[in-house]
């Protein structure tokens, strides 16, 4: 799906990207973790790790039915269904970030990079 081909895009054969592939689960304190890849200067991986964790967040914890066909923008279209204001418009920036990211390489700063990790728990606010 969209999520998918934009992670192989981004990998371009960057080996930074393999801790962040498609099948690896995506499970645990993802905000700490994000927060080491930061303190790394792991912006780009902290902010893929993130992507995946709302997605799979979203399709585990709120039950979404997500096609793999799915494009960031039906997702997002979806998503807004299901969870608050507040929720959606995070999940709107991260998108954003990370197709950013993903299509057009291009970087984050590291001043939105920690927006994105500091404001990640609101996604799992009312589960």
């Amino acid at each position: 799906g969209a999520f998918e081909e934009g992670l192989r895009r981004a990998r371009g054969g960057d080996p930074r990207w393999d801790s962040v592939g498609p099948r690896e689960p995506v499970v645990g304190d993802l905000r700490g973790r994000a927060d080491q890849m930061l303190a790394q200067g792991r912006i780009d991986e902290a902010v893929a790790m993130l992507y995946r964790g709302a997605i799979s967040a979203l399709v585990q914890g709120r039950g979404l039915e997500i096609s793999e066909a799915a494009t960031e923008g039906e997702v997002q279209r979806l998503v807004r269904r299901r969870i608050s204001a507040s929720q959606a418009e995070y999940f709107q920036e991260l998108t954003s970030a990370w197709s950013a990211l993903a299509y057009a390489a291009h970087p984050l700063d590291a001043a939105q990079a920690r927006r994105l990790v500091d404001g990640f728990p609101v996604l799992q606010e009312g589960r």
